[in-house]
């Protein structure tokens, strides 16, 4: 049996078995029975093609398909649900904020929370908008940390979220339950970035300095820490230096446009698509059986890691352990995504400023790991303290600037975007692997290039791409665009053609989610808009709503 066939018959196989979501028994109230290790549902599980009422483990609400960064504690973007077959354009919400986190949902799906920018001091960076009309219900104005984290929602019901200074927690209707400032620390600034839901119901997160915490959602209190630099000797990475900022040579026109609906530098976005800055700018990995996997700095200040961090003791006190780690030959701008089974995390390797702005020049791999081998040390390093990945596949045009999804099975998806690179669409924009064999490559039509985080369903993958023409602007080498245009895609999971499109205001970046009742909802960063100097940014969130009417296919092969 060929890859292609086994990842067509598993697909079928579960779609066919057509596994309803039940209703888990969920305590009441943290105590000290630890709830039996529950699995991200794989794709395949969502209860009716009428609706995406996808299976959650505690404390996540039953039901809700997309519950955090990356969909969900194992950041590998697996959403299980059916997408209907046409979408249309419902409403746009929040314009002039910029989205770069994912939207969640209540536990009855009417409400739907979303992290933002801060355009001017003291507007709202934390909003609830009707799921129905995009009205705002109520909005909190905290500090634009903020923007780096998804609001999480238990199954009570409670919101909890990161800014750059604290851990937060909210009642439903927005009012304050409590705030946690986070420990500091001697590396500098040390804000958490965003956070997720562990299997005993506790709140993990990692800090900008590499303090990994279990909090208790009650209270807030830390439970445990970890402090990776101290713990594993490892370094911050270091930031490189030009001796001008690359801010100072961007155009009048981007600088306005950025300023229009941010605040704050740009190049701390830059940071984060780098892998420079802080120790770590990526969001906490959380495996089936609770491990906490996190990338960030590495033996040298030249080079990172991923490190492995074993949750042991009881759920009243639990106890952060080392395990094993991974080291880079340079940096990492992704977060690890585990595959839904537990058996896989995958990361990329190859970030710094000079391959962000020079990628092929760079040795840019997706190393996917066994978690099996690595946890029995029967991988191909005979160190126990390091784990060799199973498998590196090289990229096409160099470093990626975000996580890509991770499937049971060794099935996995990548896209590769260089911001040097924008004008040149000749690459391949989606490749689909089994393990280190690829079973398509798509080159979109009409000069697009894929933009978004890649959300995986039943069937598709879902997102944005973005079109560019030229302009007589540069950065150093790097030829900036003129104008973009962009568009929401969702591609066949098996096939890699191109099934729906329609067009968008802005690039998401980050990413497409899905509601309840399968609804889309565009999540806008807008930074290849706002790069492109002649393109003036919108943003927002944009809810695109299942129809019943036939899908716009297109006739050109990919």
């Amino acid at each position: 049996m060929t890859p292609l066939t086994r990842l067509m018959g598993t697909l079928m196989g579960m779609m066919l078995a057509g596994v309803a979501c039940s209703e888990a028994m969920l305590p009441e109230q943290e105590d000290s029975t630890r709830p039996p290790p529950a699995t991200r549902s794989e794709v395949g599980e969502s209860a009716s093609p009428s609706s995406c009422q996808a299976n959650q483990p505690w404390p996540y609400p039953a039901g809700n398909p997309h519950v955090g960064v990356h969909a969900g504690p194992g950041n590998n973007d697996v959403v299980a649900c059916t997408l209907a077959e046409h979408y249309t354009e419902e409403w746009h919400a929040l314009k002039g904020r910029a989205i770069a986190q994912p939207n969640t949902f209540s536990p009855d799906g009417l409400v739907t929370y979303v992290t933002t920018t801060q355009p001017a001091p003291g507007e709202c960076t934390v909003h609830a908008l009707s799921t129905k009309t995009g009205d705002v219900l109520w909005c909190r104005a905290f500090n634009d940390g903020a923007l780096w984290s998804s609001i999480e929602v238990d199954e009570m019901g409670i919101l909890y979220f990161t800014t750059g200074d604290a851990l937060i927690s909210l009642n439903a209707d927005g009012s304050d339950r409590w705030s946690v400032s986070t420990p500091l620390h001697p590396g500098g600034p040390n804000g958490a970035i965003g956070l997720h839901f562990s299997p005993d119901g506790h709140i993990a997160t990692v800090t900008n300095q590499g303090a990994v915490l279990l909090l208790s959602r009650e209270t807030g209190a830390i439970l445990a820490s970890l402090d990776i630099q101290e713990t594993f000797g490892f370094m911050a990475p270091a930031t490189a230096s030009f001796g001008i900022s690359l801010v100072d040579l961007m155009p009048a026109a981007i600088l306005e446009d950025f300023a229009s609906f941010q605040d704050g530098d740009p190049g701390v976005l830059l940071g984060v698509f780098t892998g420079e800055g802080n120790f770590s700018d990526n969001t906490i990995g959380i495996a089936p059986n609770g491990d906490l996997y996190v990338v960030g700095g590495g033996p040298e200040s030249d080079n990172g890691a991923m490190v492995q961090i074993r949750v042991d003791g009881t759920a009243d006190a639990p106890i952060l352990t080392p395990g094993w780690h991974v080291p880079f030959l340079e940096r990492s701008a992704c977060s690890p995504a585990i595959s839904p089974d537990g058996r896989f995390v995958k990361i990329s390797d190859g970030n710094s400023t000079f391959n962000f702005l020079n990628p092929e020049n760079a040795v840019a791999t997706m190393r996917i790991i066994d978690i099996v081998e690595c946890d029995a040390n029967t991988d191909e390093d005979p160190d126990p303290e390091i784990c060799a990945p199973a498998m590196n596949i090289p990229l096409a045009t160099g470093p990626i600037m975000g996580t890509t999804p991770m499937l049971s099975e060794g099935i996995h998806y990548v896209y590769e975007l260089q911001f040097s690179h924008l004008l040149d669409d000749s690459s391949p924009d989606l490749r689909a692997f089994d393990g280190e064999e690829v079973l398509w490559e798509l080159n979109l039509p009409d000069q697009l290039q894929w933009s978004s985080v890649i959300t995986v369903t039943d069937e598709h993958l879902v997102g944005t791409a973005t079109a560019f023409t030229p302009s007589e602007h540069s950065i150093f080498t790097v030829e900036l665009p003129g104008t973009a245009k962009s568009e929401l895609l969702i591609i066949h999971r098996v096939t890699g053609k191109v099934v729906f499109r329609a067009p968008i205001t802005d690039d998401s970046t980050a990413t497409v989610t899905v509601g309840p009742d399968r609804a889309l909802y565009v999540t806008l960063l807008t930074l290849l808009h706002t790069m492109s100097v002649d393109t003036h940014p919108i943003a927002g969130l944009i809810r695109f709503s299942p129809t019943e009417e036939a899908a716009l296919r297109t006739d050109r092969a990919p």
